[in-house]
């Protein structure tokens, strides 16, 4: 349950913590295992993420998602050619027998893309996106590719097309903007926020929209407007960390002690007076001050 309540504040390290205290007690505990794996993949910490895997594999070896995450890890940590080709090829296998399971051409071009073949890795995404019945991620992945290369316009082509099929999901809108902003297009950035926002109804992925729509109007200048979206956040979730702590870095909030003491307050609530971390930084900030 401790472990859970990280999660759920954004404290993945004390979360970590946590999972390794209680796998310590009970080795055995798959769940446990599956948690500690995803988390540090999360952090991208993955050496740590492949020892969890290799365990959890080997303890369920007719459970595919703990073999693909095994597959994403060595994928990630490979360092030799032989390791590299030795994941190639159960991928492959994977890919014929699952032809529909976006993850594996996932995975294929990651491997691609890590081993330098870039044209290769967009080939596969490409694949996957035609191919597969779930083809979101093989689309954001793409626009990804895309946007890192350089190819904007077709970063853009592909985006758009993510909103179209794929309008009521948080992610295409936050990708359409990304793509937008590394064009230097920060009107058309918020206006793709704000359609994501007129299309997505779940509020857990409507809150990423809205965040993202404050940060740039701080980043504008339109310091009123960011700080009023992101108090409506706060309002809406006295669990939400990451928005109190962007409002208590907004030098106007920071200097109103009544404002800011009040934000704090609410983080100690959320984090725990006894381990809270960011209250605690906050605090010490105001006290600075």
């Amino acid at each position: 349950l401790l472990a859970e309540a990280y999660e759920q504040t954004g404290q993945p390290a004390r979360a970590i913590e946590s999972w390794v205290r209680y796998l310590s007690a009970v080795p055995d505990d798959r769940t446990a295992r599956r948690q500690l794996a995803e988390l540090h993949r999360r952090l991208g910490q993955w050496a740590a993420a492949l020892e969890h895997a290799r365990a959890l594999a080997t303890a369920e070896p007719d459970d595919l998602d703990a073999e693909l995450l095994l597959l994403e890890c060595r994928v990630r940590t490979a360092g030799t050619a032989a390791e590299a080709d030795s994941v190639a090829q159960r991928l492959a296998e994977l890919r014929r027998e699952l032809p529909d399971r976006v993850a594996v051409p996932l995975l294929q071009a990651a491997l691609a893309w890590a081993s330098q073949k870039p044209a290769d890795a967009e080939r596969l995404l490409e694949e996957a996106v035609e191919t597969c019945s779930e083809p979101l991620a093989a689309e954001l992945r793409l626009v990804e590719l895309f946007a890192t290369t350089g190819r904007l316009d077709e970063a853009r082509a592909v985006s758009v097309a993510a909103c179209e099929r794929h309008p009521a999901v948080a992610d295409v809108w936050q990708s359409r903007a990304s793509v937008e902003l590394a064009a230097g297009r920060s009107d058309a950035a918020q206006a793709a926020l704000l359609a994501g926002l007129d299309q997505v109804q779940d509020p857990a992925q409507r809150e990423p929209l809205e965040r993202r729509l404050a940060l740039l109007a701080l980043q504008s200048g339109d310091v009123d407007s960011g700080v009023q979206r992101l108090q409506r956040l706060a309002d809406a979730d006295p669990a939400n960390l990451p928005v109190r702590d962007l409002l208590l870095r907004v030098p106007q909030v920071a200097a109103d002690p009544a404002r800011a003491q009040r934000r704090i307050e609410e983080m100690k609530a959320a984090e725990g007076s006894n381990s809270g971390i960011w209250w605690r930084l906050h605090q010490a900030r105001m006290a600075l001050n």
